[in-house]
């Protein structure tokens, strides 16, 4: 830990501390800006790899931004974090350096791929018909190599920097080269930008253009104004650092630098937010996005957070109560983790799969490739984890049901880990198997064998031991109704199994779990037994069809089926006054 003490005008000595409360809140907010930072920008790279029509001179542009706007959330936010943590705010620390030269590299790229951007809207709109003859692919290539050349370059030079006398000429020529040069020629590039539009408009307002120029023309303003909107708004969230930036290098009062400092820390975090907000501002830009994706990632997320909350405290409440730690709640809390997986993998799978839709080509599957087979295996995984998981709930109550007395003896918790260890390794050796399949024969022949191991053979015996249990339940009421007196009633119930009737409610509430899996699950598992039937064939209008099911209805019966994985949680609650119990104790607790 690197705290620092200066003594300022007064006297008093100037300490260089951030309290906890202020570094774990700091921590967080870092953390979140990643991982969005992350998400957003690999689906846009994604993107433009996946579809050929993205490869454009001007989205390889906005992909070098987007690198550049990931190394902000891959390095330069955990490095913040780091010196959060440690309470490092100056000097010649490592993790200060490192932190120093990552903001001038990050700053540098940026600023310049925001330049080329601007260039190239200005040429777009400027020079319609000769676009593609002035940005040409080697032209975009060579530019890019130079800016991040000079960016790494540039930004080293504080690696050999340990006096700090001569840290301001390296902020105050960092700030000339990366901000204030490159802004002069964006505000340069968008005023002839906008001056072309005017003309242009009034050109087609008097009919003066052809069909084909005004269609250009409309399409590169709006690429123009979507380049706008990102620089505009990287100029608002890095205008109040780089003010922070001039108030440090022109005071002279070092407890003044320390409480600038101190800001600096929470102003970085609103600089870095650019390159998280930027890859939902070109996706906005793009029309599918306002249909399709905006309810579907809503909804998606929703569900990912109420299946991760729930299930959280499912396996929280198990853990932590005496009560439920039997045989029964091991295995609910082995599906609850299932549960969890979908939340944490698989929605967010699904919110992603709905940006980069927005993207493709309506006519292109998103087929063959790398996220492809992520999504396959862990699709696969979650319903072979969950259906054995829901086989394995199933047979032990149909044992407690049925055999009563004899159940300790032969559910025991070693049986209980050796099953639930089986159900996670199936699940994962199973699924594995997508990660290695290419052709289209043997896909189908996975999905064909896939739903005879994972949906006919668990249903088939699910329904035999729901069966067994119902019948076994009506006779123990038949037997209970026999009697004339409700106390003998209740001596009958005693004598028959004092846990029998704990272990039949127990048994109908996984009997709900199980209804609900099946009513959300078959819409998604009739999907892909349609695009089974279907992908063998060659016909025009069945390969249509096939699109349709995978870019429209696919994602929505997904999102009916994750419902259940955010459900589940609820039906334990309402049906168990333990649970209910142990749940309000975790509330309670947090509250």
């Amino acid at each position: 830990m690197e705290n620092r003490s200066f003594e300022g005008t007064n006297d008093k000595p100037c300490v260089a501390e951030m309290s906890l409360i202020s570094s774990a809140f700091l921590i967080c907010l870092y953390a979140v800006s990643s991982m969005t930072c992350l998400f957003g920008n690999c689906v846009v790279l994604l993107a433009i790899y996946q579809t050929k029509t993205l490869r454009t001179v001007s989205n390889f542009f906005i992909a070098s931004l987007a690198v550049a706007d990931i190394s902000v959330g891959f390095f330069m936010n955990p490095i913040l974090i780091s010196k959060a943590a440690l309470n490092i705010w100056q000097g010649n620390h490592w993790l200060s350096k490192l932190a120093d030269f990552m903001w001038i590299q990050t700053t540098t790229s940026a600023t310049f791929n925001l330049c080329s951007v601007s260039i190239d809207r200005y040429v777009a709109i400027t020079a319609v018909f000769k676009y593609h003859r002035i940005m040409t692919r080697k032209k975009c290539f060579a530019a890019l190599t130079l800016i991040w050349l000079f960016s790494f370059l540039f930004a080293s030079v504080r690696l050999f920097i340990d006096n700090s006398a001569d840290l301001p000429r390296l902020w105050i020529s960092t700030t000339v080269l990366t901000v204030i040069i490159p802004l002069f020629l964006i505000g340069f590039c968008y005023l002839k930008i906008y001056c072309a539009a005017r003309t242009q408009i009034k050109k087609i307002a008097e009919r003066k253009i052809s069909a084909e120029e005004a269609r250009l023309s409309a399409m590169n303003r709006k690429a123009a104004w979507t380049a706008g909107i990102v620089i505009f708004l990287f100029v608002v969230m890095w205008l109040p650092s780089f003010l922070a930036s001039c108030i440090e290098l022109t005071t002279a009062n070092r407890c003044k630098k320390l409480e600038v400092d101190y800001a600096w820390f929470w102003l970085a975090f609103l600089c870095f937010c650019s390159s998280a907000v930027n890859p939902w501002v070109y996706t906005i830009r793009v029309p599918e996005f306002k249909n399709t994706l905006r309810r579907i990632l809503a909804l998606s997320c929703i569900s990912g957070v109420l299946s991760i909350c729930g299930n959280t405290v499912v396996l929280i409440a198990i853990f932590r109560t005496k009560s439920l730690h039997t045989i029964s709640n091991y295995f609910i809390a082995s599906l609850a983790v299932a549960d969890l997986m979908v939340g944490i993998l698989l929605n967010p799978i699904l919110a992603a799969k709905a940006v980069i839709f927005s993207y493709l080509d309506p006519e292109r599957p998103l087929k063959g490739s790398v996220f492809d087979k992520v999504e396959d295996f862990a699709w696969i995984q979650a319903v072979v984890a969950t259906t054995f998981g829901l086989t394995a709930i199933s047979i032990d109550r149909y044992i407690a049901v049925k055999f009563g007395f004899r159940y300790e003896t032969l559910i025991t918790p070693k049986f209980c880990l050796l099953a639930t260890a089986s159900v996670w390794l199936g699940s994962f050796v199973f699924a594995s198997v997508r990660l290695f399949l290419d052709k289209p024969q043997d896909l189908s022949t996975l999905w064909l064998i896939m739903g005879v191991i994972t949906c006919i053979f668990p249903t088939l015996i699910i329904t035999f031991c729901y069966m067994s249990i119902f019948r076994e339940a009506k006779q123990q009421i038949r037997k209970i109704k026999q009697e004339s007196s409700l106390a003998a009633r209740q001596e009958q119930t005693r004598r028959n199994n004092p846990a029998r009737v704990s272990h039949t409610k127990t048994a109908f509430t996984v009997a709900i779990v199980i209804l609900l899996f099946i009513i959300l699950w078959v819409p998604s598992l009739a999907t892909a037994a349609i695009q089974f039937s279907l992908s063998g064939s060659n016909k025009p209008k069945d390969q249509v069809t096939l699109v349709k099911l995978e870019r429209e209805v696919w994602m929505w019966v997904s999102l009916v089926a994750y419902l259940s994985s955010a459900s589940n949680p609820w039906v334990y609650s309402i049906r168990s006054r333990e649970f209910r119990t142990a749940c309000k104790k975790i509330f309670n607790f947090f509250g």
